[in-house]
């Protein structure tokens, strides 16, 4: 068993040998393990039908069995399977149109997108490379399998997947295949929304992703994309470390409102409202207490360097920590107080009563002190909120 092998990956490579189909690891883990990296999903393909692969293992999932692909669970463990196939015309330019499993191993790594996923390890930890992806990660280059043009004709995603490997990588482009993309820029017109948008959330983690947003708009690809301007500044993404940041930076560099960026890239509410916050708080000049309460340190800290503001982070930290309360939980009065003291207050005006007080404390205009509160609210807000 391999260092990088799980005890489930092994059991099902076994089975599968057992049985005399040949099987291989394959995808990104192979990848990883070339990188010197642990690998995240270990994939196995197969000479194996998929009927043959879910009648050796006793919990299978069909998850695409018109495409070869069965899960099998071990234990905690989830495997994908998939048959060697062979695939023809394109008509979406992303799904195959026809899908024939095939016996051979090289055949199916030959349809793979670029030469650094179009590699195989076998039971016996033999590397099988034929179109030279261990050379290619030695030289830190992303290079189409075959012809370029052909694999972005086949799947327009892969396109956008080159310069997430870039984000993700460091590598840099070869020559031909970055041509390619130029080329078939306009294909991605034809991908559903919601693949770019997954394509770029892992683009948003990569550590390069100056470098990728760069070949991103020398390629052109930019014209395709919903809602972007023909030029942005491309430094401020340095300082994105999770892709919700980088939507955020999206969003202003093409002069998006969170709704309209929503909207392009069918983000959800959960994003959506995230990123309409960083937005409030690159415009807010002043930094009071009550901003630094609303906004986790985090969020503080991403727009401090995006801004280049003036606070360190030290500073942040003590804003923070000297605040009378961190947050509502801490208040010392609650929708019950609202009720036992002034139960003529009703509907929306609970809450609103309640964030009065939340700001008045954090603002110091108050203690956090029951009474205190209760003193506060008869003399300030109880004429208009509490009374029918």
């Amino acid at each position: 068993m391999f260092k990088w092998e799980t005890e489930g990956s092994r059991f099902v490579m076994e089975r599968l040998l057992e049985a005399g189909h040949e099987a291989v690891y394959v995808g990104g883990a192979v990848r990883d393990i070339a990188l010197g990296l642990t690998p995240k999903d270990i994939d196995i393909a197969t000479a194996a039908t998929p009927e043959e692969i879910e009648a050796l293992f006793r919990r299978t999932i069909d998850v695409g069995k018109e495409h070869g692909t069965i899960i099998v669970l071990v234990g905690e463990e989830q495997l994908e399977v998939t048959t060697y196939r062979s695939e023809s015309t394109y008509s979406d330019y992303r799904r195959p149109d026809k899908v024939t499993f095939v016996r051979s191993l090289h055949e199916d790594l030959k349809r793979r997108d670029f030469t650094m996923n179009a590699m195989a390890i076998n039971h016996e930890g033999r590397w099988i490379d034929p179109f030279n992806g261990l050379f290619h990660i030695e030289k830190r280059t992303i290079q189409a399998v075959g012809q370029a043009d052909e694999r972005f004709e086949e799947d327009a995603l892969r396109i956008i997947r080159a310069v997430r490997f870039v984000s993700t990588l460091g590598f840099t482009i070869e020559s031909e295949t970055q041509r390619a993309m130029k080329k078939h820029a306009s294909l991605l017109s034809h991908l559903a929304v919601e693949r770019i948008k997954q394509e770029f959330d892992k683009m948003f983690r990569g550590d390069y992703l100056v470098q990728a947003l760069r070949i991103l708009y020398e390629t052109g690809l930019h014209h395709y994309l919903p809602e972007t301007k023909e030029e942005i500044t491309l430094e401020s993404f340095e300082y994105v470390e999770q892709p919700i940041e980088g939507w955020v930076l999206w969003a202003q560099c093409h002069q998006l409102a969170s709704t309209e960026l929503a909207r392009a890239y069918k983000l959800s509410k959960k994003e959506r409202e995230a990123i309409a916050r960083y937005l409030t708080l690159l415009q807010e000049q002043e930094w009071t207490p009550w901003i630094v309460y609303c906004y986790s340190l985090d969020e503080l800290l991403f727009v401090r360097r995006v801004n280049a503001r003036c606070e360190t982070e030290s500073e942040l930290r003590q804003m923070k920590e000297r605040l009378p309360i961190q947050s509502k939980r801490d208040l010392a009065f609650d929708g019950r107080d609202v009720k036992q003291y002034y139960p003529n207050c009703r509907g929306k005006n609970i809450g609103q009563l309640l964030e009065e007080i939340e700001r008045a404390v954090v603002l110091q205009k108050v203690s956090n002190d029951t009474e205190e509160i209760i003193e506060w609210v008869n003399e300030h807000v109880y004429e208009r909120l509490c009374i029918k």
